[in-house]
């Protein structure tokens, strides 16, 4: 809560760094650090594009970059921010989603196009006229394939780095407002959509509500522990769901 340190009580990502500090984007207080004793908070009076932030994620480097509302990327390096917007190459300044591939290329998601592949020097933004069906990119995985994986409002969108594959309601998917995306150990792909879970191993589609167990069928959010176990943000609370 605010009064105990933290900046704002309205959290729109979390991450940890490899120091064991906890990083809080908030909705508009900008970003608080907690380091398991004190709290640190960054604002546009630190460097920070916006207090507005999105989206967060840590590169190889430990270099934090969190996406912000209407200002671009700011990259925080432990000492200063850097901030990245549409005038650097980005493809629109509104980011919803950040991560990181096993290349250490930055992948950005906005409504308004994916930027993708930046790694210091080079942008390249992937549009619809070139593949992505839909603008929006609300989540972005890979798979142990090096397959591209993006949430949408018009489904999932898979790119193999040539070609774009679009799966829907049509396919199995449980909704085609896709809010989030996670892989487990054994690649099977997790869709959190407005309309319940969706699990895809590649062949079969699996869908997980509320006659399932799941508390709520709106879920906003998926994420695997090390135990395996699926966790999962819903309008209603919290369900975790374990196979075994």
């Amino acid at each position: 809560m605010v009064h105990d340190g933290l900046a704002h009580n309205t959290i729109n990502a979390i991450a940890a760094d490899v120091s064991g500090n906890i990083w809080f984007c908030t909705d508009g207080g900008g970003v608080s650090r907690f380091d398991g004793l004190h709290w640190t908070t960054f604002t546009t009076k630190n460097g920070l594009g916006s207090n507005r932030i999105f989206s967060v994620a840590i590169d190889h480097s430990g270099d934090i970059w969190f996406g912000t509302d209407k200002c671009g990327v700011s990259r925080y390096d432990g000492k200063k921010f850097i901030t990245y917007t549409s005038e650097n190459g980005l493809a629109e300044n509104d980011v919803f989603s950040i991560n990181i591939d096993a290349s250490g290329n930055k992948w950005f998601g906005t409504y308004e196009g994916l930027t993708t592949e930046f790694d210091g020097t080079k942008w390249i933004i992937y549009s619809p006229s070139i593949g992505l069906a839909d603008n929006s990119a609300l989540s972005i995985a890979f798979d142990s394939s090096g397959n591209r994986w993006f949430a949408t409002w018009r489904g999932v969108l898979k790119f193999d780095t040539k070609n774009w594959i679009r799966y829907t309601t049509k396919d199995g998917l449980a909704n085609n407002s896709v809010k989030s995306i996670a892989i487990d150990a054994a690649g099977n792909k997790w869709f959190a959509t407005l309309n319940g879970v969706s699990k895809y191993d590649g062949v079969r589609w699996m869908t997980y509500n509320t006659d399932s167990g799941l508390v709520n069928n709106v879920v906003y959010n998926v994420t695997i522990d090390s135990h395996g176990n699926k966790w999962f943000a819903t309008d209603h609370g919290v369900s975790v769901f374990n196979e075994n």
